[in-house]
């Protein structure tokens, strides 16, 4: 018998067998205004270019200091999320303030991001296993 303790989360998943269950949580600190988080589909080539299409755009606000996006997605196709710094000098980024935290299919990735824009992808469609 599997006892587990009560947990106050929500359970994790998605009632499609058929779909990856993708969370992001980015604590953008005091650089609120200056996150843009973005979750794309990749669209079938055309001239050999990778087309993708906006799936979630999100901005921050300092107002909140955090940032969730949850949302249950096609396992078939291949997804990418990008967190982008438009502060001037990315000094938002830079300085390490955003730290982003993402749990795909239950599976936690969390670090803190130096980089000016943050790119992951996942789901069947990427050709290569990624998580």
């Amino acid at each position: 018998e599997d006892i587990s303790p009560p947990s106050n989360s929500p359970p994790v998943g998605c009632k499609n067998p058929k779909q990856i269950h993708f969370q992001a949580e980015i604590q953008t600190g005091a650089c609120g205004n200056h996150i843009r988080f973005l979750l794309q589909k990749k669209k079938k080539k055309k001239k050999g270019k990778k087309k993708w299409k906006k799936v979630i755009k999100m901005d921050g606000s300092n107002d909140e200091g955090i940032m969730k996006v949850e949302r249950c997605v096609a396992k078939k196709f291949c997804y990418r999320y990008k967190l982008n710094d438009l502060s001037s000098k990315n000094e938002c980024v830079n300085q390490g303030d955003v730290v982003v935290t993402t749990t795909i299919d239950g599976v936690e990735d969390g670090s803190k991001r130096k980089q000016k824009s943050t790119t992951d992808m996942f789901g069947s469609g990427c050709g290569k296993k990624r998580t």
